[in-house]
């Protein structure tokens, strides 16, 4: 009976490690590929989020009465099969950018440095005074505050960095206003310049933390500055085409961000439906881009088109962003049922032939614009 036993038990070691043999034989190792590029997309987060926290509808213009708010559009976020799915709140939500943590150090006698670890960027809290571009370089390069020295006017990227999509009155701020009390609701200085072809820069890129708006500004004008220090973000995109199951994608590894290198033409509701059932390159995972992702492919070094992105054509391009800067609606003298208290329901976008993004001209949700998509 030993004897019998001592053979059923080697029989079962026998039974299971072939079992383990042919389970390890029949099913290949990962590619190195697939798990470097696996690896990537756990850090793809490294643009900032918009702070948009609500889904939007797709209705084209409403009747709000006195006062605009974003509740005349507003809608619980649709689960994945619903329409709309796949708007800037659900996926920063779902962790698919970078959230801000701030902190603060320093002291009201030296100035108090917020310091933004999502980025590693160090910003200064307190601001005064409105200054001329070159007045703003001065300022920033000679500023003594928070103990440093080494203060810079911020980058395109890195001021698109702050802003925080939230407001749509006039008595709140798109910033962070626990860290940054008191922002001008106004424009802020970038160190960039409106490039122009065979003709000397005279504009300047900023940022409207009222609006959230980028747009461009006269060298000459006198608008508020906010100094950073620190590893600069980028501000050029480091492109790499490659192709993938037939199709080609454009990587872009400052970002980690892998995008669809063709586009197509579509309105908002059905680009949203588009990118969240595309299957290209054998990925099935991409969605609409938010607003930040869209403008990190924009290159400020060049003119139509604002980006070296491989084959990009100088149009607007849709983001999953709503516009909460409600404007009044442009209705066709045949609506019955609009007039002056009716507003569209916008799309924050970008526009890569002139580079600005929001503001006018404003797209509703019903336009046909141009898609590209991002996984």
């Amino acid at each position: 009976m030993r004897n019998l036993f001592k053979l059923l038990i080697i029989f079962s070691l026998v039974f299971l490690f072939s079992c383990s043999s042919s389970k390890s034989s029949g099913d290949s190792e990962p590619d190195e590929d697939v798990i470097e590029e696996e690896s990537l997309r756990k850090e793809a987060s490294k643009v900032p989020c918009t702070g948009q926290k609500s889904c939007y509808s797709d209705d084209d213009y409403v009747e709000v009465g006195s006062g605009v708010t974003p509740e005349a559009f507003r809608i619980e976020c649709p689960d994945k099969d619903g329409e709309l799915f796949g708007q800037d709140a659900w996926y920063a939500e779902a962790g698919f950018c970078r959230s801000h943590i701030y902190s603060a150090s320093g002291d009201s006698e030296s100035g108090i440095v917020v310091k933004d670890e999502s980025t590693g960027l160090e910003w200064q809290q307190e601001i005064s005074g409105k200054y001329t571009y070159e007045e703003a370089l001065n300022y920033c390069e000679n500023l003594e505050y928070g103990g440093f020295g080494d203060w810079r006017v911020p980058s395109m990227q890195e001021l698109v960095s702050l802003i925080e999509l939230r407001c749509f009155n006039w008595e709140c701020q798109n910033i962070d206003e626990t860290y940054f009390p008191n922002t001008p609701k106004s424009l802020f200085w970038s160190s960039q310049k409106k490039i122009t072809a065979d003709v000397e820069p005279y504009n300047v890129w900023g940022v409207d933390f009222w609006s959230g708006y980028t747009k461009l500004t006269y060298m000459a004008n006198t608008i508020s500055v906010r100094c950073v220090r620190g590893e600069p973000l980028y501000s050029v995109p480091e492109f790499e085409l490659s192709v993938r199951n037939g199709d080609e994608i454009v990587t872009d590894k400052n970002t980690n961000l892998i995008w669809q290198k063709t586009h197509t033409m579509l309105n908002w509701k059905e680009a949203l439906s588009y990118c969240e059932n595309l299957d290209y390159a054998g990925y099935g995972d991409w969605r609409l881009p938010n607003r930040n992702e869209l403008l990190s492919l924009l290159d400020y070094e060049k003119t139509e088109p604002v980006s070296s992105f491989p084959d990009m054509v100088s149009e607007i391009f849709w983001s999953s962003t709503t516009d909460m800067m409600f404007e009044q609606a442009d209705c066709a003298d045949s609506d019955e049922d609009c007039g002056p208290n009716y507003y569209d329901n916008v799309v924050l976008y970008a526009d890569f032939k002139y580079g600005n993004s929001g503001g006018y001209p404003i797209y509703s949700k019903e336009y046909g614009r141009y898609v590209k998509c991002v996984r």
